[in-house]
């Protein structure tokens, strides 16, 4: 009977182990989108997925992809809001510019993503990867490229206000509609 009993606590410790591990290969930050190491205030997080033969590639490429989907989602839900402060003299022209713009501008490469952890599960051959993207990081960038955008604009307005100045309204009008120009792609980096 001793013999029995610890031929079936083996069976059962080796059961559990095969379970633990083959459940142990899907990463928590996997299933639930959070990790302790990233917080949300500091970071936004992207996990994805990936199989065959590029399998690490694909993995990092979902969880970049879910990263920026993430970004767009919060600034297609800023677009109402922004693009109607933005509107110039119920200038529908400029409005549409700004929402077609704000479509592309979420779809341009994010600089600053990081692939921090890749796990393979080597019973399926899946790997999984988490992307992080520091909050304070990408909004520094962001605005050093807004400060640059209207500094251009700025010194188009001025130009165009000198020009008109001087009697040049050639001149002033094509300063004014390039400063125009450059305002559309600046709003939605500003959102």
């Amino acid at each position: 009977m001793n013999a029995t009993f610890h031929r079936v606590v083996a069976s059962l410790i080796l059961v559990v182990g095969v379970i633990s591990m083959l459940c142990g290969q899907i990463p928590d930050w996997f299933a639930t989108h959070k990790d302790a190491r990233y917080p949300s205030e500091q970071y936004i997080i992207g996990v994805g997925s990936g199989t065959g033969d590029n399998a690490a590639d694909a993995a990092k490429k979902a969880a970049q992809l879910d990263l920026v989907s993430q970004i767009r989602v919060q600034v297609q839900a800023q677009v109402k809001n922004v693009s109607e402060s933005y509107q110039f003299n119920k200038n529908e022209q400029l409005y549409s510019e700004f929402r077609s713009t704000v479509r592309t501008a979420v779809s341009d490469e994010i600089t600053g993503m990081e692939v921090a952890e890749t796990v393979t599960d080597n019973s399926t051959g899946i790997v999984y990867a988490l992307v992080v993207l520091q909050r304070e990081k990408y909004c520094a960038a962001i605005q050093t490229e807004l400060d640059a955008g209207w500094k251009q604009v700025n010194d188009r307005r001025t130009a165009g206000l000198e020009f008109a100045g001087q009697g040049k309204l050639t001149s002033a009008i094509q300063n004014l509609l390039e400063a125009r120009k450059g305002i559309a792609p600046l709003l939605p980096k500003q959102t």
